[in-house]
């Protein structure tokens, strides 16, 4: 997966939109007497993510992915999702 988004900062806050690439997206399912894989083709999304900076090193924050995986055997499979973001930032100086 690689997300590459753009930011803006204002204040405390930063507003981000990018794209999102996922190369060769797996699902997976197991239990004690099934396990079954499906491979999909590589899916282009979009990112839209809110982030709050509550001390100079870290965040948190919201995060909203558009995506679509599509399989040549099947119909087209929704993975839009919401993540919540906690960030720290380490500094090596």
């Amino acid at each position: 997966m690689l997300n590459l988004p753009i930011a803006y900062r204002f204040n405390d806050w930063r507003l981000g939109v990018g794209v999102s690439y996922h190369y060769k997206p797996t699902l997976s399912a197991q239990s004690d007497d099934y396990s079954e894989e499906w491979q999909f083709d590589n899916s282009l999304g979009s990112i839209i993510k809110l982030d709050y900076f509550y001390d100079d090193d870290a965040t948190i924050g919201l995060q909203h992915m558009q995506i679509d995986y599509t399989r040549s055997e099947t119909k087209t499979v929704n993975g839009d999702n919401i993540a919540l973001i906690w960030r720290i930032l380490f500094s090596l100086n």
